[in-house]
């Protein structure tokens, strides 16, 4: 249930540190385990950031 819990915090964007404060860390290195790629979401952001602005 944790690895859940803190798989779904990142995605609805959640901080790192906020997440391995949560679970009680000792390491950010630990808690990145939970970090997963999403190739569309990745894209979207990155393509948002350079979008010319009014």
């Amino acid at each position: 249930m944790r690895h859940t819990l803190a798989t779904h915090a990142l995605a609805r964007g959640a901080e790192l540190t906020s997440v391995r404060d949560n679970l009680r860390h000792a390491s950010i290195a630990n808690t990145s385990i939970y970090l997963h790629g999403n190739d569309l979401k990745r894209a979207m952001q990155i393509g948002s950031a350079f979008l010319a602005r009014e």
